[in-house]
């Protein structure tokens, strides 16, 4: 899976804006990247259990960042949607004693867009969601969390995302495309 953060966008802060699968990393640094949530794993001794290991590949290579006893927040039905794999039965197979069945086949790239407004201010509402209602093809579910009213903001001063966005493509440079399209629009909450 990639991540994008607002500072892939030269916003300030750092948060998880995007999520996209599959990982656009090479071969190699993906086995790197795995390679070390394999023995962070082992290190703090987690067995019979799912992981949860966030990290981040930069340019000396990856870096972990969270390992925990558990599935990671919208996994699952990102999994789901790209590989057909629901982390949650895998999950119930280990819990009773078996094997996980993990067959790796990607049938869509699957993104999951988290935008911030750039300012604090009251939830006005989001033209940004409007347009991609219609216009992004691929358009899977929209999540709006704010209250017209509801004070929102960016991440770096404590908020969480108004709204998200799930988008899936048989082509992840058409996703990719479409997911940069969305979080560079300055316009896509209006707050006061």
């Amino acid at each position: 899976m990639g991540i994008w953060t607002n500072m892939d966008f030269d916003q300030v802060g750092f948060a998880h804006i995007a999520r996209l699968v599959p990982s656009s990393l090479s071969t190699e640094q993906q086995g790197e990247a795995f390679a070390l949530a394999e023995s962070s794993v082992r290190a703090i001794g987690l067995a019979n259990c799912i992981a949860h290991v966030e990290i981040v590949v930069g340019d000396n290579g990856p870096k972990l960042l969270e390992v925990a006893a558990r599935v990671g927040g919208g996994r699952n039905a990102l999994m789901e949607r790209a590989f057909g794999i629901s982390l949650i039965e895998q999950y119930a197979r280990v819990l009773e004693g078996h094997d996980p069945e993990i067959v790796h086949v990607l049938s869509n790239s699957v993104a999951v867009i988290s935008p911030f407004p750039l300012k604090a201010g009251n939830y006005l509402g989001s033209p940004g969601i409007e347009r991609v209602k219609r216009n992004c093809a691929g358009l899977e579910a929209v999540n709006v969390r704010a209250k017209v009213g509801e004070r929102v903001g960016p991440a770096h001063e404590g908020f969480l995302p108004p709204s998200s966005i799930t988008l899936t493509s048989e082509a992840r440079f058409e996703l990719e495309t479409t997911v940069r399209s969305i979080l560079s629009d300055q316009d896509f909450y209006s707050v006061g």
